[in-house]
């Protein structure tokens, strides 16, 4: 019981303690039942006293809170990459080669600089392999390195093999590594580490709470956390120049020890923001991933299989006799390595083909052309072993295509589900939800007022209670969650809805909720009532902690009363808000992404995380509020009992579309459906995405997809 009440925390207690008190205040003003004004100073002594413990282990719980975090995001960054290398196939036993040196570019500080104040700098870091890119990152006195290449050198993939290495050797004690999608930075508007802090705690820590941004700050202090940025060239070209200094001014300690950081980016990009800054970035080592050569290439495409050699024969014999020809200057780059082996993975193909084309040009859109077709055009048997699902090449590249479009138009590289209406009429689908919102509303209005015989206010009242309570619960909700990204996302589901307001706009939500229940007491005829019965205990015991001054207030009529219901409207939001806090700690329970420890999010999970999280809070506010309108009723007859049913069965119906409204399920499931009409997608589109991802075409990242490369992005968009 103590633990329960710690772990509510100091204002979620202390707010306790006021209601509970006045509770117990208006009860014996009231003159209710003793046994409920004694319950409710048991209740106000109770969270006193968890008041008073939370704000005593409050303090302790900052240091360890810190370690457990460290724990946790060592635990799921672990896994994430080890699967992610294993999607990329880079853990493969014959990988692309990716080797890399230091750059001989006038872009990098000398080596005194880089040294610091270390005697001499271990040459040995200035050359090296994929496979030993982490023990050459340690070699770096500062922990500062660039990693540079052109498109599809395979920079990424490499940022990827140091996280997995470093993670799993961090028993050394080494900082831990994440890698972090830089183009989701706004560095005009977000210091680096605030940005790093919040998104690393919304991505990996189930949460977007101000305490997992602090402990990810703390990490950052006491030099725990190494931060690997991935795309700077990525970055808006009118912001790299900006971004470039944040980068300095961020990692420029005034003791004179700088902060580790990995960035990488395409050479042209990094150069000109070097140019532009006319100073590099200080202490950090760069380097250069090299071609892949011809031999290299010949050796990677036929894959050890022999009957795979006799097919590629003619293929590695021209990259052997022409290793500076165009067939070995565009298989130069991972990617198109990749391509051309998935391309011709498959028996009844014939790499032979590449030969006939000499230029350069044609032989990549040739490569980006076949890719899609060979990816999904794989025998049944190939699939199920693989646990994908069939589909057609044609279909898979069109929704594929579409997808692409739907990032270039929005100038991003994140497929997120919560972001997808945008693109397929995200005003037609807003009309659509709150006109549907609505109509739910009045007609659930309309039979609790048939069940009252009140014929004449079936169309006033619905009217008023759509305007009131759905529209704009909806539109404050879609407005106040921000979803400019990953951090802005009800990630998990089990966030306070309430709760994650500001200040300002958490008053503007109390004083709607003084509204709502100022209108309906007008409109409802137990509250009409009392102008003809504005003493005793005839509403029951909860209703009563309304206060005996509403019940008079409304006998005399006028604004009293109504100003009156405006007050109890706003302490019943605050009590809401309280108990809603307090109940998501079983949210969190019976969800499944809670129930999965050290799990990293994914889009699928996210999403079922949310589906299972919106009916949670509508079962839960159900049974809430139908379960103080049957305490109200003290000895419910069978008729009443049934009563109790229908309200609650329209309150779970009403709730969900509140809920799933806030958090964008409803705008996905419509973007689903119109998409699935225009062919444009898949109605399972979350299904489809999944598979992309297993086949290699997308990535996870975090709960986004991503295109396996930008190119291959911008080659599908310009299909459509």
């Amino acid at each position: 019981m103590l633990r329960a009440l710690i772990r509510l925390g100091p204002l979620n207690n202390f707010l306790a303690f006021i209601v509970a008190a006045a509770s117990a205040y208006l009860g014996w003003r009231a003159g209710g039942p003793p046994a409920l004004t004694t319950l409710a100073c048991l209740a106000a002594v109770t969270a006193l006293v968890g008041w008073a413990l939370s704000l005593h282990q409050e303090a302790a719980a900052r240091s360890t809170g810190v370690d457990r975090t460290a724990r946790d995001l060592a635990k799921i960054l672990a896994r994430q990459w080890t699967t992610a290398a294993r999607q990329r196939g880079l853990t493969d036993p014959s990988p692309i080669p990716v080797a890399w040196q230091a750059t001989g570019r006038p872009i990098a500080p000398s080596d005194a600089d880089v040294a610091g104040t270390a005697a001499v700098l271990d040459p040995a870091w200035e050359s090296g392999t994929a496979d030993d890119i982490a023990q050459r990152w340690r070699r770096i006195p500062s922990g500062r390195l660039v990693i540079l290449g052109p498109p599809g050198s395979g920079k990424t993939s490499l940022a990827v093999l140091l996280v997995c290495r470093l993670l799993a050797d961090r028993a050394t004690g080494g900082p831990i590594p994440v890698l972090l999608d830089l183009a989701g930075w706004n560095s005009r508007a977000d210091r680096l580490q605030a940005w790093i802090a919040r998104t690393v705690a919304a991505e990996y820590l189930k949460g977007r709470t101000k305490a997992g941004a602090d402990h990810v700050a703390a990490l950052f202090e006491e030099g725990r956390l190494l931060p690997v940025l991935d795309g700077f060239d990525e970055l808006p070209a009118e912001s790299r120049a900006s971004a470039f200094s944040a980068l300095n001014d961020a990692f420029d300690e005034p003791s004179g020890t700088s902060l580790p950081l990995v960035l990488t980016s395409r050479t042209r990009a990094y150069e000109t923001a070097v140019e532009t800054a006319e100073r590099p970035l200080e202490r950090a080592a760069v380097v250069e991933i090299a071609p892949v050569t011809a031999r290299e290439a010949a050796t990677y495409l036929p894959g050890g299989e022999f009957a795979a050699r006799n097919r590629w024969k003619p293929v590695t014999e021209t990259l052997t006799a022409e290793p500076d020809g165009p067939l070995a200057k565009v298989l130069s780059t991972p990617l198109n390595l990749y391509l051309a082996r998935t391309a011709y993975d498959t028996p009844t193909t014939n790499p032979a083909e590449l030969l006939d084309l000499v230029d350069p040009a044609s032989l990549e859109l040739h490569l980006l052309n076949a890719y899609v077709p060979a990816v999904y055009g794989r025998k049944h048997s190939a699939l199920a072993a693989m646990r994908l699902r069939p589909y057609e090449p044609s279909e898979a590249r069109r929704w594929l295509a579409y997808l692409a479009l739907h990032c270039e138009r929005f100038e991003t590289r994140d497929i997120a589900w919560w972001q997808l209406h945008r693109s397929a009429g995200a005003g037609r689908l807003h009309v659509a939800a709150l006109v549907l919102a609505a109509a739910a509303t009045m007609f659930i209005s309309a039979l609790e007022q048939v069940r009252l015989g009140r014929w004449d206010l079936i169309i006033p009242v619905g009217l008023v209670l759509s305007v009131l309570v759905l529209v704009p619960s909806a539109a404050v909700g879609a407005a106040v969650i921000e979803r400019r990204r990953v951090a802005d996302l009800p990630l998990v589901g089990y966030v306070d809805l309430i709760g994650r307001l500001k200040w300002m706009k958490s008053r503007a939500v109390l004083v709607h909720g003084g509204l709502v229940f100022a209108f309906w007491m007008v409109l409802n005829e137990n509250w009409m009532s009392l102008q003809e019965e504005p003493t005793g205990w005839d509403l029951g015991p909860v209703s009563e902690i309304g206060g005996a001054e509403v019940r008079r207030s409304f006998a005399n009529g006028g604004t009293a009363a109504f100003a009156a219901s405006i007050g109890v409207g706003i302490v019943l939001v605050l009590v809401a808000r309280r108990i809603f806090s307090g109940f998501d700690w079983v949210i969190r329970r019976w969800s499944r992404e809670a129930r999965v420890v050290g799990q990293h999010p994914t889009p699928v999970r996210m999403l079922r995380t949310i589906h299972t999280t919106v009916l949670g809070y509508a079962l839960f506010a159900s049974l809430l509020g139908s379960g103080i309108a049957i305490a109200d009723w003290w000895r419910p007859s069978l008729e009443q009992l049934v009563l109790w049913a229908v309200m609650f069965i329209e309150a779970v119906a009403v709730l969900w579309l509140v809920y799933a409204r806030i958090t964008g399920v409803w705008a996905f499931a419509l973007a689903c459906i119109v998409l699935a009409i225009r062919g444009r997608g898949p109605l399972r589109l979350m299904r489809f995405l999944d598979d992309a991802a297993r086949r290699g075409v997308l990535r996870q990242s975090g709960p986004v997809y991503q295109f396996r490369h930008t190119r291959l992005q911008t080659y599908l968009a310009e299909q459509t």
